[in-house]
């Protein structure tokens, strides 16, 4: 299996009051998690590219797949932080 290399990443957010705080201080609101690309490339007109220039098919699959992997990952990262803080809050109930 493909290793993640780090093309995505998360951040985990509380709400408290209309404004975002960082984890250690999160209130007793449900968390909430927004993916975001960690690497990549910006163009001119500020699009961010998430590979390079692709030139076949087989290429295509490939790259595809990466992303694939790399999404899976940091889903499984962000599941877990989710999971963690809930059962943080649960715990102050």
């Amino acid at each position: 299996m493909a290793k993640a290399i780090g093309r995505f990443d998360f951040e985990l957010t509380g709400v408290e009051d209309g404004k975002n705080v960082s984890p250690g201080e999160l209130s007793l609101e449900m968390p909430t998690v927004q993916l975001f690309v960690a690497q990549g490339q910006v163009s001119e007109d500020g699009i961010r590219y998430v590979t390079a220039e692709i030139r076949s098919e087989t290429e295509l699959d490939a790259v595809i797949k990466q992303i694939k992997v790399d999404l899976d990952a940091v889903g499984t990262r962000a599941k877990a932080i989710l999971r963690r803080e809930e059962a943080r809050i649960a715990a102050k109930r």
